[in-house]
């Protein structure tokens, strides 16, 4: 995204396009052991106080107004042990790993900072490139997260894997549930925050049939949906 389900804790930031926000990369580095203390407590406090999200907030350098803690669907539980056992049993253990992890999600949206508190499932391929999904509402999914280290960048590997994603979520539920995505013209942070062409994101998962639903061009924001029974 061994291929055991395991409850791993961890915290990722979509951080904002900005220029502006260069100059607080070396804070956030001093702040990232205390961002990642906060957000590892999230699970265990499902009410955060005020002063939780400002330190949060802070060590993010977004400003949270909205936190969101996402339960686990009975499709997405599904998904999950059907892609365990898919996985598992298929020549493709050979080339990734599943698992299912505990992530807490900051992204930035026009409406102001998000905090997501959320599971994912996590498919790591062996050349390091990373798909991620969480739950979105009872029938859908969010993708959260899709890498490609840059020394693979330009070879097609991300529409491959894509497609391999796809099509073994189509093998396992005989269907491709509803899903979306935030680009944010970023991906990572801190220590592997990186500044990507938001037309590029968008223009990539158009090939995979999802069409932009909400944008704010001004700030680096599009939010993207791909409607169930669309095929691969």
């Amino acid at each position: 995204m061994g291929c055991q389900p395991s409850k791993n804790r961890g915290a990722l930031l979509t951080l904002p396009t900005h220029q502006q926000r260069i100059i607080l990369y070396p804070i956030l580095q001093l702040s990232f052991t205390i961002l990642q203390a906060y957000l590892s407590l999230v699970k265990t406090n499902t009410m955060l106080d005020r002063a939780s999200i400002e330190a949060i907030s802070k060590a993010a350098g977004v400003k949270i107004k909205i936190v969101q803690e996402i339960q686990n669907s009975k499709l997405f539980n599904a998904l999950s042990k059907e892609l365990d056992y898919y996985f598992n049993q298929s020549p493709f253990n050979r080339i990734l790993r599943f698992l299912e992890t505990e992530m807490n999600t900051i992204v930035e949206t026009p409406k102001g900072g998000v905090l997501k508190m959320h599971n994912s499932l996590d498919i790591h391929f062996i050349d390091g490139s990373v798909i991620r999904f969480s739950p979105d509402k009872e029938d859908g999914l969010e993708l959260t997260r899709i890498m490609i280290p840059q020394k693979n960048r330009g070879r097609g590997l991300g529409v491959d894997y894509m497609e391999l994603v796809l099509s073994s979520i189509q093998e396992v539920l005989g269907f491709i549930p509803r899903m979306v995505l935030e680009c944010t013209g970023a991906i990572g942070a801190v220590h592997n925050y990186e500044q990507l062409s938001l037309d590029a994101q968008i223009r990539f998962f158009q090939k995979f049939d999802f069409v932009v639903v909400e944008h704010d061009f001004q700030v680096g924001y599009a939010r993207m949906e791909r409607p169930m029974g669309v095929g691969v």
